[in-house]
């Protein structure tokens, strides 16, 4: 009989069972294994499955479970050998860098646990354009507590550059507000939806409730604005008095309100002229009258109705200027205050060396003073005072009626007098008003109820201010002025919860070249790119 090649024998033994009790080893070696693969598959997908769900249920629980009981069984099975591949060094190594992994990726886990509910940004730009106003938080908290929801839909092309902007400011929003959701639509896709929505450009649709607005700007103003709008459909009407030689609502130069106005409306107020002398009363609509810088006086029919008005409940506020026949004395008598007719002079606390423009620092407690002191108190806090450029001083007068109050809101430095010589300027302490002088008080008037004519009890507010200027578009941007007028005008209507530091008036931030230093830029742009291009054809041919 022929005998088997030794090759044989070898392949026989590679693909025949020469021994069969190892095999049986093997398989009794695997079943721990697969007890143990089983068990740590169940756990980490019963873990994964807790973290990613909103709620733990039976089966997760009992899947975890599973897979931890598996594991135990497993390492009862094969103590010895899980117990040596632990004190292995490889296994030690492997831990130390497994742990070192775990407690990063948890320092990350509880970095963005905090984070997502503690919201803190770092804006390192001059008016800080990517923060949020203190106004703007103060609506958007409101919207939150009163759990309103609101939809904030930008109609955007795809392409547009002020898509990805403008979907940043309202992520602002939403995280101050969480009922309020936004998106973006392309409006010339979806066509049919912008129709049934009539939008037939870029802009941003606002709603909630059944209501709507739309603002055809992108930036936080506008965008605040339209939320008021939607939050408070009933407008509150401000009159501006005219026919006095006030300052214009309209137009151009630096004493046109046209700025303010343009501020009122887009806080929701509806802002209109009032002639007294032609109406002969004032309208019933009408909740502040501002009076700005009247050089005619007001006769005492139109003193009457602002008399009036006041016993109803109405608000006024006077914006006077320095030796100005205004006739308001008796109408300022009847608030308390004294014009005290004399021109604010400061030789240390001024604008660029203007003695006659004041900057006011000292500041009273009141809600419309309460964001500067508050700002004042702060370690290294600075706030910007009133600049009042031709400013005129009051005097509170001593003996006040009961039902009237009246409190200084803005005074002028120890330094500073009122000249009450409009042709020198020079201290006289005997006739002048040594400082500090009250430049802004408020008054308060409480009307008893009356029961012969069945009128309920009221309360009149007023604030007076000795400059004008403050007003208008030349001065309302510099300093304070801007908040302390918004603030005043708020407090005036009654609505406290909107005084605060709104955003910042757009400042033009351009840099204008003499033609020498644009040639001169020109000049350098060109010779830089040479210059690089010329130290590396040097390094070329040196390197050859």
């Amino acid at each position: 009989m022929v005998g088997l090649n030794p090759d044989h024998d070898n392949i026989r033994d590679i693909y025949m069972d020469s021994n069969p009790s190892e095999k049986i080893r093997q398989s009794k070696n695997a079943i721990p294994k697969l007890i143990g693969s089983v068990g740590a598959i169940a756990l980490v997908l019963g873990l994964i499955i807790i973290a990613i769900s909103d709620s733990v249920n039976v089966f997760t629980l009992g899947l975890s479970g599973l897979g931890l009981l598996l594991l135990l069984v497993f390492v009862a099975i094969d103590f010895k050998k899980v117990k040596a591949f632990m004190s292995s060094r490889e296994t030690v190594y492997s831990a130390n860098m497994t742990i070192v992994f775990l407690a990063l990726f948890g320092i990350l886990v509880i970095v963005n646990s905090v984070s997502s509910n503690h919201y803190v940004t770092i804006d390192l730009t001059k008016n800080s354009d990517n923060t949020l106003s203190e106004q703007t938080r103060k609506i958007l908290k409101d919207v939150s507590s009163t759990k309103r929801n609101i939809q904030i839909t930008a109609f955007l092309r795809n392409d547009s550059p002020r898509k990805m902007p403008c979907l940043a400011l309202l992520e602002r929003f939403s995280h101050f507000a969480p009922t309020l959701k936004y998106g973006c639509i392309d409006y010339e896709i979806k066509k049919k939806l912008a129709i049934e929505k009539g939008i037939d450009r870029p802009c941003l649709l606002l709603e909630s409730d059944g209501m709507s607005q739309i603002s055809n700007d992108f930036d936080e103003r506008s965008v605040t604005s339209a939320l008021l709008k939607l939050l408070h459909p009933d407008q509150k009407v401000i009159g501006l008095l005219a026919g006095h030689g006030e300052f214009k609502p309209q137009g151009t130069g630096g004493r046109s309100l046209s700025q303010l106005v343009a501020y009122l409306e887009k806080e929701n107020f509806i802002v209109k002229p009032l002639n007294i002398a032609s109406t002969g009363n004032i309208p019933l609509e009408i909740s502040l009258v501002v009076i700005a810088a009247p050089n005619r006086p007001v006769n005492e029919r139109e003193i009457a109705a602002l008399t009036d008005f006041s016993r109803r409940g109405g608000s006024i506020a006077l914006f006077l200027e320095p030796f100005s026949n205004h006739g308001l004395d008796s109408f300022l008598g009847k608030i308390g205050v004294e014009d005290n007719d004399d021109m604010l002079i400061d030789r240390t606390e001024n604008y660029f060396q203007e003695e006659t423009t004041p900057v006011l620092k000292t500041y009273m407690h009141h809600p419309i003073t309460a964001g500067f002191l508050e700002k004042q108190m702060e370690e290294g806090g600075f706030v910007g005072g009133l600049i009042v450029p031709t400013a005129t001083s009051f005097k509170i007068l001593d003996k006040l009626p009961q039902e009237l109050s009246v409190e200084p809101l803005a005074l002028s430095s120890k330094e500073s007098w009122g000249e009450t010589d409009s042709t020198i300027v020079e201290l006289n302490p005997e006739e002048d008003n040594v400082g500090p002088v009250n430049v802004a008080v408020v008054s308060t008037i409480n009307f008893p109820m009356n029961e012969e004519d069945g009128t309920e009890s009221v309360t009149s507010r007023c604030v007076v201010v000795g400059d004008a200027d403050l007003l208008t578009d030349a001065s309302l941007k510099e300093g304070s002025n801007f908040d302390f007028v918004l603030n005043s005008i708020n407090w005036l209507v009654e609505e406290e919860t909107m005084i605060a530091e709104r955003v910042r008036i757009a400042e033009d931030r351009k840099i204008d070249l003499e033609p020498s230093q644009i040639k001169a830029m020109q000049v350098i742009n060109l010779f830089i790119p040479l210059f690089i291009a010329a130290i590396g054809l040097f390094m070329w041919i040196r390197r050859r």
